[in-house]
């Protein structure tokens, strides 16, 4: 399965957390994170694998723009 949605959060600093769902729309959401730094990909393996169990994929990686940030930085409140 391929295909999947991406978009952008913004974060409390102004910064953004880039998103990618795939899967079935109505599935148990699975947040699936790489690691930092990671570049922000659909793993067509996992995402197939996941879909075929009833479940939606999150995957999410920092706004690359502005390195130095954590990707997590202003959505739980970390200060750095």
């Amino acid at each position: 399965m391929t295909g999947g949605e991406l978009f952008a959060v913004e974060v409390p600093d102004g910064g953004y957390v880039r998103v990618i769902t795939a899967g079935p729309p109505d599935g148990l959401a699975l947040v699936f994170h790489t690691g930092t730094p990671a570049g922000l990909l659909e793993y067509a393996a996992l995402v197939d694998a996941a879909a075929a169990n009833g479940l939606r994929v999150v995957m999410y990686g920092r706004d690359t723009s502005r390195s130095g940030l954590p990707c997590c930085h202003g959505v739980i409140g970390l200060n750095t």
